[in-house]
């Protein structure tokens, strides 16, 4: 499975950083980003290029799997219902996917409120509403991705939790990394 995600990963890595070093070099000299802002813009791609190898990568095991319920678009129900059903029948290997996967969606957009708030300043709405529409737009391109045989779980609790993490990536730059020095770009 790492090696499905890791070629794919290192593809778009090295066309993002392509991109960037062109935009980068095509800019004058007094128009260009600063070293550390330039160092932080990387990062940024990195870990987008990161979250589309791990969200919208069709993987091999997916393929195979042709669930009649792939689509979840009850909030929060389903999810609820899920967890008391894994929690009674006492699997800790469904309990494990179970936490692993809402806690995951949540942690995975941390960073995304980080460096929206970092290297462009954007509000607390925009943060919101920037993660929401990447979120809908990963959930969309995994549907899609139905079509051409492979079956990833579409759920709108992937965009609420996504959303959620974007928030509290926003809250935790405020909180602790705006107040030092850590800010100056």
């Amino acid at each position: 499975m790492y090696k499905q995600i890791a070629i794919p990963f290192f593809f778009l890595l090295v066309v993002a950083f392509t991109f960037f070093a062109i935009y980068r070099m095509r800019k004058p000299k007094e128009q260009r980003l600063s070293s550390k802002r330039s160092f932080i813009s990387l990062l940024f791609l990195w870990y987008l290029c990161a979250v589309a190898a791990l969200t919208i990568v069709p993987l091999r095991a997916s393929r195979t799997q042709n669930l009649p319920n792939h689509i979840n678009l009850k909030p929060v129900l389903r999810s609820y219902h899920r967890f008391f059903d894994i929690n009674n029948a006492g699997d800790p290997d469904a309990l494990r996917n179970f936490y692993g996967n809402f806690f995951g969606n949540i942690i995975m957009f941390i960073p995304l409120g980080i460096f929206l708030v970092w290297l462009y300043n954007k509000s607390l709405g925009k943060v919101m509403l920037i993660g929401f529409l990447a979120s809908v737009a990963i959930e969309s391109i995994q549907y899609l991705n139905m079509f051409a045989g492979y079956y990833r779980y579409v759920d709108v609790d992937d965009v609420i939790l996504n959303t959620l993490g974007a928030i509290i990536g926003y809250w935790f730059y405020k909180k602790f990394l705006h107040a030092r020095k850590f800010t100056r770009l």
